[in-house]
């Protein structure tokens, strides 16, 4: 299949498209040509599809159907890469490396679904970016599981496991490889809107990652998260067909001091004529994102600035009264994705989850936040391999404390939790800085907040 762009030119969502207005995809405070580049900085999310699968129709596997070979019969829901599809992971390589070049940045993680094609994939593109890019695995980025993908009937072996997958990636050349894969294990059962929740709820948790330690990524999953990603991106379009290799590139500047900051995004309330007020006043400022697309098919329908702008209120809502994070943790994770700096260097403190005494849990270290905050020196070996039931999401049927999937590292006997390598002060967790203040309630009753949101639930 012939890539939608050639050479490193991605070409922008917003080109030749009167329905992405330029308030929502430019910078939203201007950085001054006076400022040398050295002191700029870009932030990138990236979120990839797999290259093609060797079981696609047509393709060819080491020159012959991969759907006659014994490993299809062993594995038939995890493919590797087919003979194009290893041209194609290469091209979109050089491609994402081509454009980190020309914003003058890098691709420091590189985040992949465990399944062998976007294994294989990530670790194209890790060894074309260079020795120093970390690849990691999530479970939270895999394919939908359930009958939409696997059909009726749940199967006994859905991918390949895990010592085997990284064993693989070091053969294509890979240095720095996580040895413990995170996030939940699945649960059967998966409908198509609850895996792109699940995958939208982990991209925004990598996108606070990568603000809170100043961190670019790329993630590379299957058709249908890309998709979900998008309806979180300002000034997206809809998406009718993610072809293989497809990408989607999120970039913004990130500010140089106090008052370069982001515009934020506005917290709902419970009247839902002001909610949408509220927002439509909030969303109408620029995010300070430019979103670029390569090999990706777009609906053809036009939408006016009003339009598009309900569409991601309606996103938003959608996602907020279906996630199992629940309210406060989402408005946190949406506050980090806005990128709002105006109240402090950091992003305030998590909210507190009703199964830990913080988001952070008490003790324990976020994995994923450990391998961003590495620095290219930093052992990997050392990364942490659990946290603490429930730290980061409530229980539920899909994603229970019980049923949370503790992976060892490859290798490792006894699964512990070691401390941080080297520069601990940039490992640790920032203690919480909540926004103190006193709210009058109706009756005159007085409430102490030390909500980390810029706008308190309780404060109107």
């Amino acid at each position: 299949m012939k890539r939608a762009d050639s050479g490193c030119q991605l070409a922008p969502m917003s080109q030749n498209d009167a329905a992405a207005p330029a308030s929502l995809v430019e910078p939203s405070t201007p950085v001054s040509p006076m400022i040398p580049s050295s002191m700029r900085t870009t932030q990138v999310c990236c979120v990839a599809r797999h290259a093609e699968r060797a079981d696609s129709a047509f393709a060819l596997y080491r020159g012959a159907p991969y759907v006659q070979s014994e490993d299809y019969a062993q594995y038939p829901f995890d493919p590797p890469l087919s003979d194009d599809g290893e041209r194609g992971a290469l091209e979109l390589a050089q491609e994402v490396k081509a454009c980190t070049e020309r914003l003058e940045t890098t691709i420091h993680v590189v985040i992949a679904s465990p399944f062998l094609r976007c294994a294989q994939t990530a670790a194209v593109i890790c060894r074309e970016l260079g020795p120093s890019t970390i690849l990691m695995f999530d479970e939270s980025c895999g394919e939908i599981y359930g009958q939409a993908i696997f059909g009726p009937t749940q199967p006994d072996v859905v991918h390949r496991d895990f010592a085997s997958v990284v064993e693989d990636c070091k053969a294509r050349g890979v240095t720095r490889i996580a040895p413990v894969c995170v996030g939940s294990k699945l649960h059967w059962g998966e409908t198509l809107q609850d895996g792109r929740q699940r995958f939208n709820e982990a991209f925004l948790g990598y996108v606070h990652r990568g603000t809170e330690k100043t961190r670019n990524f790329l993630v590379v999953t299957h058709a249908d998260c890309v998709a979900a990603a998008a309806t979180l991106l300002p000034g997206a379009r809809d998406i009718s067909k993610v072809h293989p290799g497809a990408v989607l590139m999120a970039q913004r500047i990130r500010p140089i001091g106090p008052g370069d900051g982001w515009s934020i995004m506005s917290s709902e309330r419970s009247d839902e004529k002001r909610t949408e007020k509220i927002v439509l006043k909030s969303l109408s400022r620029a995010q300070g994102w430019k979103v670029d697309s390569s090999n990706i098919d777009f609906c053809t329908t036009q939408r006016s600035k009003e339009g598009v702008m309900k569409r991601m209120v309606a996103s938003f809502r959608k996602f907020t009264a279906r996630s199992k994070l629940g309210e406060d943790r989402v408005k946190y994770l949406l506050k980090a994705f806005s990128g709002d700096r105006r109240r402090g260097t950091n992003l305030g403190s998590p909210p507190s989850s009703p199964m830990s005494s913080s988001s952070h849990g008490s003790h324990a270290i976020d994995p994923a936040l450990w391998v961003f905050a590495c620095e290219e020196g930093d052992c990997l070996a050392r990364m942490p391999t659990s946290r603490t039931s429930g730290a980061w999401l409530k229980a539920s049927p899909r994603s229970s404390p019980r049923g949370r999937r503790t992976h060892s590292p490859v290798g490792s006997k006894s699964p512990r939790t070691p401390s941080p390598p080297g520069r601990a002060n940039k490992l640790s967790i920032p203690k919480a800085r909540g926004l103190r203040k006193t709210l009058a309630r109706p009756g005159g009753e007085r409430h102490t907040c030390n909500c980390p949101l810029l706008v308190c639930a309780e404060e109107e």
